[in-house]
């Protein structure tokens, strides 16, 4: 990718905002080290403070966070993650943890200004990740809201437990397809959380508007 695109970035920038946010996709496979060099540097900060919602397969946040572990929660805008299928691991210890937790757990655990939840939308855990979950909560400094609508799997279990701030997590199932893990106040607004777990649920990729799909390989660029 030479300068020449880049300017051509710069002036179609204007396109990437939308005033209800820009929801991103990347279909680039993760063993393009080379697209994902242009994608992190040269393509993310013309899109990044507009995201509003993201979507990313199993191996694409590796590539991000080995890029940075703070690239998604600088993006102010950015509340809901598609995480496409992907298995989450994470571990109480944050030096246990992979490149490609980091920079989802960053994210999750960055509260929003408008004390709105965060949403992480398609994804599994096992047993190990929801204890690290509960430990966070348990140790927790900072109050923050999020909804998870992650995918059964074996020996998992309703729970419901309070912390020192004021806050609640829960994880209970919703439906035959998926459970609910949310950390919200104690005190809250049953009606707005109420609506916001069925926004969770029904949320679709293909159903949002002022999608952009970055596709690039490592054959289609050149080396500049």
């Amino acid at each position: 990718m030479d300068q020449t695109v880049v300017e051509l970035l710069f002036r179609l920038r204007r396109l990437f905002y939308f005033k209800k946010g820009t929801n991103v996709c990347t279909t680039t496979d993760y063993m393009n080290a080379n697209s994902w060099k242009i994608i992190c540097e040269t393509i993310w900060p013309y899109v990044y403070d507009n995201i509003c919602s993201l979507r990313l397969g199993p191996l694409q946040f590796y590539r991000l966070g080995t890029f940075s572990a703070k690239i998604l929660s600088d993006c102010e805008n950015l509340s809901v993650i598609d995480s496409g299928g992907s298995f989450h691991e994470f571990s109480a210890n944050d030096n246990e943890n992979a490149p490609s937790a980091r920079v989802w757990i960053n994210w999750l655990f960055s509260p929003r200004e408008d004390g709105m939840p965060k949403m992480l939308l398609n994804c599994g855990f096992n047993a190990t990740g929801i204890e690290g979950l509960k430990w966070a909560f348990d140790n927790a400094s900072v109050r923050v809201n999020f909804i998870i609508r992650l995918y059964s799997f074996a020996g998992i279990e309703q729970f419901k437990r309070e912390n020192n701030l004021g806050e609640q997590l829960t994880l209970q199932r919703f439906n035959k397809d998926y459970w609910l893990l949310v950390r919200s106040p104690m005190v809250r607004d049953g009606k707005k959380w109420d609506e916001w777990q069925e926004d969770v649920i029904k949320w679709k990729w293909n159903s949002q508007q002022n999608r952009i799909v970055i596709s690039l390989t490592d054959d289609d660029i050149g080396g500049g």
